[in-house]
């Protein structure tokens, strides 16, 4: 799939609680605990925008990682699609975490919800 449309149903994600970050070469994995299952593979770039700090943009998976760890144990409080293939994860601390469809030509993210795998 490529751009995922703002009309896409996060929600389940809302009230979360992010309780596992993986990294690999290639892939930032976000595991979060709630009514429903979730998880966000990270495979393209995303940006991190940490609570009253500038955003950061990063291209490579472990980059992010000194900016994704303190929001372990933090709760989505906002989940959409802003624009076509971009999501956006609002936290209960101020700070978010925008996925971007980075790739033409490979996978870029996948959101799982329960049952439901969406491939970006």
């Amino acid at each position: 799939m490529y751009g995922l449309s703002p009309e896409t149903d996060l929600s389940p994600l809302n009230g979360c609680k992010l309780t596992f970050l993986g990294f690999g070469r290639h892939q930032v994995q976000l595991a979060f605990s709630g009514d429903t299952p979730c998880s966000v593979s990270i495979e393209g770039d995303y940006i991190v925008t940490p609570s009253g700090r500038d955003a950061t943009t990063f291209n490579e998976a472990v980059d992010g990682a000194a900016a994704l760890l303190p929001l372990l144990g933090h709760a989505v409080v906002f989940a959409s699609v802003p624009t076509d293939g971009t999501i956006r994860l609002e936290f209960d601390d101020g700070s978010v975490i925008e996925v971007l469809d980075s790739s033409a030509r490979y996978e870029s993210y996948q959101v799982s919800i329960g049952d439901r795998l969406l491939v970006v």
